[in-house]
């Protein structure tokens, strides 16, 4: 069963951002490669990674669209929960953050059309140095007149450690 708490406007209006990303998968997957930028689309990815370590508001705002969105997939046995919050949120928060947090990307695929770009990769999650879970990443981006801002991400959280680096 899943779990998926918020009003029924909220939730209407998360579908809607669900599926708009969605929609910016499917399109990103038939686009062709642009030299250079997919490097800078990894990089503004590693960026949010050192947000999270950071805790630094002013760094969050350089790279997140304060309106995206965050969906993450847990399964637990047979049941699943999705989770929902929004980028400004995320930003509040990072002041009273107080676990160290580090994620590790591997082997991450970029797909880039044009201004938007998709960004798929397993990582590793560790909590004060910790293994905390492992799952699959996927960042929605779009190409700003200030260059690559993240405009949304789904990922799965997977409490063992299912994904090893490969190749």
């Amino acid at each position: 069963m899943n779990k998926i708490t918020g009003t029924k406007n909220q939730i209407n209006f998360q579908r809607k951002a669900a599926g708009i990303i969605l929609f910016l998968l499917a399109v990103t997957v038939l686009s062709a490669k642009v030299p250079g930028e997919e490097e800078k689309v990894i990089s503004v990815v590693k960026q949010f990674f050192a947000v999270m370590a950071s805790r630094s508001v002013k760094d969050a705002k350089k790279i997140l669209i304060p309106q995206g969105f965050s969906f993450s997939v847990r399964q637990n046995g047979n049941n699943s929960a999705l989770k929902i919050s929004n980028f400004q949120e995320f930003i509040d928060s990072l002041p009273n953050l107080k676990e160290n947090y580090k994620e590790i990307m591997f082997n991450p695929k970029v797909l880039i059309h044009d201004r938007i770009a998709v960004l798929w990769a397993p990582y590793k999650f560790y909590r004060d140095g910790k293994f905390s879970h492992s799952g699959v990443d996927a960042f929605s981006l779009i190409k700003t007149d200030e260059g690559w801002k993240i405009a949304g991400v789904i990922y799965t959280v997977e409490r063992v450690e299912t994904l090893r680096k490969k190749d």
